[in-house]
């Protein structure tokens, strides 16, 4: 339970996170290789989904 509790707590620190980049932050990512960078984006927040 303990973990279950810790990991939940450390998922919902990634989504605030993930949450809080401005636009223009993940426009510069995205414009700077934006195949690779969405791709990754994308997988990162599967995961994080899978995870929560």
């Amino acid at each position: 339970m303990a973990v279950k509790r810790s990991l939940k707590k450390h998922t919902d620190n990634v989504m605030r996170f993930l949450e809080g980049l401005s636009s223009r932050e993940m426009q510069f990512d995205l414009t700077r290789d934006q195949g690779e960078s969405e791709v990754k984006l994308k997988i990162l927040e599967k995961h994080v989904q899978d995870i929560h």
